[in-house]
């Protein structure tokens, strides 16, 4: 386990390391470092995790926190911006140990990036609650995003049988569509990716909140802060019911686009366009049918926004 330690030296010889740095080694390892008279062991590090270089005698008074950072192309992103992040919490904090998996060489997993992101949040004084707020507001902008895009993407493929039907004409309507068809996946991506963190996010304050009613030594306060979760939960419940709904109505707009867009690649003549009439109309009423379930969670998403905002 590697750990990044704020205060004593460690803060004065802290490093970050790229992907294509080679390995570095971390010092003050071992039985002397909780005062015994035995020498200190080396141990070589990844080159993707922290250098951190500990002075003898840092105290080690935090208890280990799983924190795993990845290896792969498509975390070191994540990785580098996680551990400046964690950098400048260690400089705040002096004293905090944070721990990461990076020595046993374990490739983050989505849930294991937002574990890292949650608690580092956390430590920068975001509570889990605050968060949860983000999140939601996060994913109903996309959502009002997705919207925009998604209706607009319609109108180009409506357009398509409209005005002029001669070759460039064509061609300069296909690629807007085309355009479209791929703006409407990535928003769509977009979607399900900040929903996907609701979850995440909402999954760790539940779990936090209901093991910390064990803590209550007032009946009467346990009784009610169970009461505002379970209230929090059912309200959780439905905005994540409404939004997966609008989410899935997205899929089946998605497939037609991606239809009409390989079928007019290789078709872009008159009689071609003028046989998807029937198709597009379809299109139109699925759209239809995507906004307004899209607008019914936008206004969950409000409305949960607005239950745990605190009273002013």
């Amino acid at each position: 386990m590697t750990f990044l330690r704020a205060g004593c030296a460690a803060r004065e010889s802290s490093q970050m390391h790229g992907a294509l740095a080679g390995p570095v080694v971390e010092k003050g390892i071992g039985p002397a470092r909780m005062g015994s008279d035995q020498p200190q062991r080396q141990r070589k590090i990844p080159a993707y995790g922290p250098e951190i270089r500990h002075a003898d005698g840092c105290p080690r008074n935090h208890p280990p926190l799983d924190l795993p950072l990845g290896k792969g192309d498509l975390d070191m992103r994540h990785n580098r911006t996680v551990l400046a992040t964690l950098a400048a919490l260690a400089s705040a904090q002096p004293g905090l140990v944070i721990p990461t998996a990076a020595a046993t060489g374990i490739v983050a997993t989505t849930a294991g990036c937002s574990a890292t992101k949650i608690w580092v949040n956390e430590k920068l004084g975001h509570a889990k609650r605050e968060q949860l707020v983000t999140a939601v507001e996060s994913a109903r902008d996309q959502q009002e995003k997705a919207k925009e895009t998604f209706a607009s993407a319609l109108d180009e493929f409506l357009a398509i049988s409209a005005g002029d039907q001669d070759t460039a004409a064509l061609e300069a309507k296909y690629r807007k569509i085309e355009s479209a068809y791929k703006k409407s996946k990535s928003r769509a991506k977009a979607v399900n990716d900040r929903i996907a963190n609701i979850e995440r996010v909402a999954n760790a304050l539940f779990k936090e909140w209901n093991k910390e009613l064990d803590s209550y030594s007032s009946d009467s306060l346990r009784a009610a802060s169970e009461q505002q979760l379970q209230e929090t939960k059912a309200r959780y419940e439905k905005l994540v019911g409404a939004m997966h709904q609008a989410a899935g109505k997205m899929d089946p707009v998605l497939a037609a686009f991606q239809d009409q867009t390989l079928f007019l690649k290789h078709n872009l003549n008159a009689r071609a366009i003028a046989s998807l009439d029937t198709d597009l109309q379809q299109i139109n009423s699925e759209v239809t049918s995507l906004i307004q379930e899209m607008e019914a969670s936008i206004a969950e998403a409000n409305a949960f926004i607005e239950a745990l905002q605190p009273p002013e």
